[in-house]
């Protein structure tokens, strides 16, 4: 690809049959896959297959999602404007792609590379979040995943990169507060192959290339993964998924073919959370 493909978004045609993005990176760890619900592999099946989320228009879910897109684009165009006023080489919206094997590449947009390191800009805007990441400087498994795969690929190749977080809330000794702060977490890639932020060894590289190449597996053969992912000691990674009710007939053998789960989840596309209207 030329150097102006490279940097114009995540939705290329595929080169492969078949596409991994790195938003839904996780790790593997004796057999089981850690990340959140993003990370399961059943998730990376569907959206291979155009198979996402469509809230209702005017639904309460629809306006909270797009609330939380534009909060996330509002706080990549400022954090453009700091860049720019600083004079700091930047990045944005870069994308890369590399191939898992002959039939699979992974791929993605990492937000910003500035100096040479990849960042992913997030926001956090509920109080439980908020006091999880920012307070108690724990922050969500699968974004450090999504950050490490970036790392990783052979455009960026980076030992280190941050993880930013905008907290449109602040916690004062007596209440919540509407106060936008910046929370910074450096991922550093050690020469053993940890990842580790705050100095808390999080996985490995072997950990995260392991689960690219479970979900390549299945991508390749359009098998659906046999399994349910881990959730991250905060949130079951289950508890709140929109494919739940179709996991649960395939599971129950209710369904037992690829074909009859991923239209079980074209039925769900429009409806609440776990599959309920």
């Amino acid at each position: 690809m030329s150097e102006e493909e490279i940097v114009e978004g995540e939705h290329f045609s595929k080169r492969t049959k078949h596409r991994f993005r790195i938003s839904n990176s996780g790790f593997v760890r004796n057999g089981k896959v850690f990340g959140g619900s993003t990370a399961c592999p059943r998730q990376v099946l569907l959206r291979d297959h155009g198979i996402e989320r469509t809230p209702e228009v005017g639904s309460e879910e629809w306006f909270r999602r797009e609330i939380t897109f534009a909060i996330g684009h509002a706080n990549e165009a400022v954090y453009r404007k700091l860049l720019e006023a600083t004079n700091t080489p930047f990045k944005q919206e870069f994308f890369v792609c590399s191939p898992i094997n002959e039939d699979v590449e992974r791929a993605g947009s990492i937000d910003f590379i500035t100096d040479g390191v990849p960042e992913e800009k997030k926001a956090v805007s509920s109080t439980r979040q908020f006091k999880k990441i920012c307070i108690d400087r724990q922050p969500k498994i699968e974004n450090v995943c999504q950050l490490a795969g970036y790392m990783l690929e052979p455009q960026i190749e980076a030992d280190r990169g941050n993880l930013k977080y905008t907290g449109t809330l602040y916690h004062s000794t007596t209440n919540w507060k509407a106060f936008p702060k910046t929370f910074t977490f450096s991922v550093h890639l050690k020469d053993n192959g940890d990842f580790v932020v705050d100095n808390k060894a999080l996985f490995t590289v072997e950990e995260i290339l392991e689960h690219q190449w479970l979900c390549a597996e299945m991508l390749k053969t359009q098998k659906v993964w046999q399994g349910r992912p881990e959730g991250d000691g905060f949130f079951d990674a289950c508890g709140l998924c929109d494919w739940r009710d179709a996991c649960d007939a395939y599971d129950g053998k209710e369904i037992n073919t690829t074909e009859a789960f991923l239209a079980r989840c074209r039925g769900l596309q429009v409806c609440g959370s776990g599959g309920k209207k």
